[in-house]
């Protein structure tokens, strides 16, 4: 599914399956993760400091998430 209109998500709201390719040219299917807790997150570019200050707070925080059954992508 490509999703080209804007699309806005409230808190605990089924996202919509979609599949995309990351920056690493792999694919990436939120089908993958059906009947699992994930954080989607839309960040910015590498040089945008508050998705920097987010990002390596997530990173910190990555090991307790994971032991909480969270998954995340970004």
């Amino acid at each position: 599914m490509i999703i080209k209109e804007r699309l806005t998500l409230g808190l605990n709201v089924s996202a919509p399956n979609f599949s995309l390719i990351d920056i690493y040219n792999r694919e990436v299917s939120l089908e993958k993760y059906h009947g699992r807790k994930v954080l989607i997150g839309f960040f910015r570019h590498a040089g945008c400091p508050f998705s920097n200050l987010r990002t390596h707070f997530l990173q910190k925080e990555h090991e307790q998430l994971a032991a909480i059954g969270l998954d995340m992508i970004f």
